[in-house]
């Protein structure tokens, strides 16, 4: 990679790996996150409890941030997560824990991963756009062929061709 988002220019010294950049190297680790949990005990009662989880992917991470809440399987039934800013993790190449809103580069990674959803509707304005505008060719296409003297195909492909031009 060659671009510099600092100074919003290539870099003079051309291109560079990918594991030298930082973003790039964090959206590309496996990390460990401390897990503060409210546990639900037999008598009703709730208690807090930290652990730690992972390796995790930088995605993975990213799902759990962004939906605050840990896949649903039965090892996990009867504990809720809340991951925040204040949520400490570690890889191997970084010295000690950190929180999550302490390592920019984490952040820009993670929301790069972001998953994103589509507002209600959309894909139905998005399908009769596409209707209107095969009708709209369709419409052309005919008109354009309506011609009541036979064109020779030749003739035909040039008359293509210069409308295209």
């Amino acid at each position: 990679l060659g671009f510099d988002s600092i100074s919003q220019s290539y870099d003079v010294n051309g291109w560079k790996e990918a594991g030298t950049v930082d973003v790039l190297r964090e959206a590309c680790s496996q990390w460990y996150y401390e897990a503060g949990a409210a546990v639900e005990r037999e008598d009703g009662s709730r208690t807090q409890s930290s652990r730690i989880e992972g390796p995790i992917s930088t995605r993975a991470l990213s799902k759990l941030y962004h939906r605050h809440q840990l896949p649903a399987d039965a090892s996990h039934n009867n504990i809720s997560t809340v991951m925040a800013g204040t949520t400490r993790v570690y890889r191997n190449e970084q010295e000690g824990w950190k929180q999550i809103d302490q390592l920019e580069n984490l952040q820009l990674a993670m929301e790069a991963f972001r998953e994103t959803t589509m507002p209600p509707g959309w894909s139905e304005q998005m399908q009769q756009q596409q209707q209107q505008q095969q009708r709209e060719n369709h419409v052309t296409a005919e008109q354009y062929c309506s011609n009541d003297q036979p064109v020779s195909t030749e003739e035909n492909s040039q008359n293509v061709t210069d409308e295209l031009e």
